[in-house]
């Protein structure tokens, strides 16, 4: 009588699991449609950021930002996650929202240490804290580029931007490798 019972909780058991494998191939499925296609409505939005003049149209910057992040919360293993990263970064920066821009930039770079764009971000990153008074952190990262990529164009492009960044900011004078405008 014992056995009757257990074999239809064992065949339940099956079925359960079997229900439970294919509900998590068909949400992982459908989490793919969804990243790709909310990638593609990123990417519609990234190239109508510029109005045809070059300025910033601050309304899709917004809008783009705003779900570039939705999108890095949503999908944090998606193989776009760079590019969408530079979408919403762009997006900041374009606005005028450097903080949010820096905060991108630092994510680029913490989570992609071997990508072969991550000195231009180190360097882009080192400019926008320098945009926001944060010279510190600037001369920091732009010694690490000299450090981590020496005689490259970047180390070079650090060192011009570390003499930059010693200037007199009340208008000091230039160093002579700069001309002066005439």
């Amino acid at each position: 009588m014992r056995i009757l019972l257990i074999i239809p909780l064992f065949i339940f058991a099956i079925s359960c699991k079997e229900v439970e494998n294919s509900n998590s191939e068909v949400t992982s499925d459908v989490k793919e449609r969804t990243a790709t296609s909310v990638f593609v409505e990123l990417e519609n939005l990234h190239k109508e950021l510029l109005y045809d003049d070059g300025a910033t149209n601050s309304l899709k910057a917004a809008d783009l930002y705003t779900q570039s992040i939705q999108f890095l919360n949503s999908f944090p293993k998606d193989s776009m996650r760079m590019v969408v990263m530079e979408y919403a970064r762009a997006a900041a920066t374009g606005s005028g929202r450097l903080k949010n821009a820096d905060e991108i930039l630092k994510m680029m770079i913490d989570e992609f240490p071997d990508h072969p764009l991550r000195p231009e971000k180190m360097s882009l990153r080192a400019f926008t804290l320098w945009q926001l008074g944060d010279i510190t952190s600037s001369t920091k990262i732009y010694n690490q580029i000299m450090i981590d990529y020496p005689g490259s164009d970047w180390a070079r492009d650090a060192e011009g931007s570390l003499r930059m960044n010693q200037l007199d900011t009340d208008g000091g004078a230039l160093p002579d490798y700069f001309e002066r405008p005439k």
